[in-house]
C-alpha cells in the first residue's frame, strides 16, 4: 500500500503505554490502528473493551484503536510496524 510508513521501536523492558506514552499525549489509550510483527520479546495488548492479546517473537498482529500496551519480561520487545 503506498504512502504507508515502517517502522522500527525497540522498547525496554518495564515499558508501558501508562507510563511512558499517556502522560505525553493526554490520552487514556492508544488511538491508532497498529500492523506489526514481533521480532523479539513479548507484548501484552489491552484493549478498552477488556479484551487482551499477547504475542513474542514470529508473532503478526493487527491490533486496532483503543489499546495500552506492555513490555512482558526481561527482553526488550522489538517491534516492526506498518
Amino acid at each position: 500500500e503506498r504512502g504507508r510508513t515502517v517502522w522500527r521501536s525497540e522498547l525496554s523492558p518495564g515499558w508501558s503505554w501508562d507510563t511512558d506514552i499517556a502522560p505525553h499525549v493526554g490520552a487514556r489509550s492508544c488511538p491508532l490502528t497498529h500492523r506489526e510483527y514481533v521480532e523479539s520479546g513479548r507484548v501484552r495488548y489491552l484493549m478498552d473493551d477488556g479484551a487482551q492479546v499477547e504475542a513474542g517473537a514470529g508473532d503478526v498482529l493487527l491490533i486496532k484503536p483503543g489499546h495500552r500496551a506492555w513490555v512482558l519480561g526481561d527482553e526488550p520487545c522489538v517491534l516492526i510496524d506498518w
